[in-house]
């Protein structure tokens, strides 16, 4: 039996999509938010990690609605400029997620 990490997941300012930190590539990865409602898009996803030895691409995570995207978490989990912590030089090069803005829409 394996064991499926639960990872917060903040709603974006639009709504539409929840972010997920991911400690090993210190990067957002982004998910679809379902629904309007909080808690809508909970469940089982596939990890993004685009590093071969993520340890999330061989369990996935469950995604679990905890709040909205502030500045202060955008401030508290920057993406890692240059390569990951990868004990060792990944094959592929890691892919660069945006975090979309906490702002209000005009």
């Amino acid at each position: 039996m394996s064991w499926t990490p639960v990872l917060p997941a903040y709603r974006t300012s639009d709504g539409g999509a929840l972010l997920v930190w991911c400690e090993h590539e210190s990067q957002w990865h982004v998910h679809g938010a379902v629904s309007d409602t909080p808690g809508a898009g909970d469940g089982d996803r596939a990890a993004h990690c685009a590093c071969p030895r993520s340890p999330l691409r061989s369990t996935g995570y469950v995604v679990r609605e905890v709040g909205p995207l502030t500045p202060g978490l955008k401030r508290q989990h920057r993406p890692a400029r240059g390569r990951h912590r990868c004990p060792e030089p990944c094959i592929i090069r890691p892919v660069r997620h945006t975090v979309p803005s906490t702002g209000s829409r005009a």
